[in-house]
């Protein structure tokens, strides 16, 4: 892609932007005059979720375009999600049903993710955010929308429900077991049950797909990953246009550019590599974007942004 079609792409971009935040004249905006209601998620568990998954009953109610109320209720596993969020008070939970099932009108899928954006007081980015790349084409980006939901009758507030990050149909497309990776831009955490590696340049990485990589897995992931650094690093178009999709990669740039992602680069930035390819995304952990940074703790990234 060059130069002249990057500015294209950033135009059309910037015009969709507009478009989605303006409305397309007044017949449109009287479309969206009244929010459609908000879904509701009831969970009963024995005990609260911690690190494990535990047993639990779901009932999930929405209400359809065509005013009829759908109720969805299942028997799945629940347990906390996430890392600094973990230390809020408002908690964030991963659940798992026994089937793949449409979850509150979404794709099938087995896991899913209730993100509780204690952040983000607008409670607006993530969900906002993941409309946007799929509006621009982000492959894999995850479906969401905003619900109450109830543990053991007490209301914990609104939270994002969206799909994980994850390799599957109408997620991130690619089989590990085939050679394919899913990889996470992880500066420094560790946890015991994750594999890591580490890029000739010093890039260090998750790999979320496969869940356990064995020896060989590991090897064939940084035979890939260190061709196509070769490849980005030497400039060419024509070696680094054969190791990355480079539209995914322009994409993916703007995208993280325009919402103003202070974690973009060091952590949840998600690259795949697909048939020995290597694609930029999808976007995730959207809480920290749109100017929403701290005064309060001393970090560069955040300050770029005051």
């Amino acid at each position: 892609m060059c130069y002249t079609d990057i500015m294209k792409k950033l135009i059309l971009i910037l015009i969709t932007t507009l478009i989605t935040l303006c409305g397309c004249g007044q017949q449109e905006a009287a479309k969206y005059e009244e929010l459609p209601p908000m879904a509701e998620i009831e969970i009963t568990c024995d005990e609260a979720p911690g690190e494990e998954y535990i047993d639990a009953k779901v009932i999930a109610s929405l209400v359809e375009d065509d005013g009829e109320k759908s109720i969805l209720g299942s028997q799945a596993e629940i347990k906390l999600r996430g890392n600094s969020s973990k230390e809020a008070v408002k908690k964030a939970y991963n659940v798992k049903f026994e089937e793949e099932l449409s979850f509150l009108g979404m794709d099938p899928g087995k896991k899913w993710c209730l993100v509780s954006d204690p952040f983000d007081k607008s409670l607006l980015r993530p969900a906002l955010g993941f409309a946007y790349a799929k509006a621009i084409g982000i492959e894999g980006t995850p479906e969401a929308c905003l619900a109450k939901v109830y543990l053991n009758e007490e209301y914990m507030g609104v939270y994002t429900v969206t799909e994980p990050v994850e390799c599957g149909a109408g997620r991130v497309e690619i089989d590990p077991e085939n050679g394919d990776f899913l990889l996470e831009r992880n500066y420094d955490r560790v946890e015991e049950d994750k594999a890591y590696i580490e890029s000739y340049e010093g890039f260090r990485f998750e790999i979320n797909e496969p869940e356990e990589p064995n020896e060989e897995a590991l090897r064939q992931c940084g035979l890939l990953l260190q061709e196509a650094e070769e490849a980005i690093v030497s400039g060419e178009h024509g070696k680094y246009s054969k190791k990355i999709d480079v539209d995914s990669f322009v994409d993916f740039y703007i995208f993280n550019e325009l919402i103003k992602d202070i974690d973009f680069g060091e952590y949840s930035t998600r690259y795949y590599f697909k048939d020995g390819i290597m694609y930029a995304g999808p976007p995730w952990d959207l809480d920290l974007t749109m100017g929403n940074v701290s005064v309060e703790k001393d970090e560069d990234k955040y300050e770029i942004y005051f």
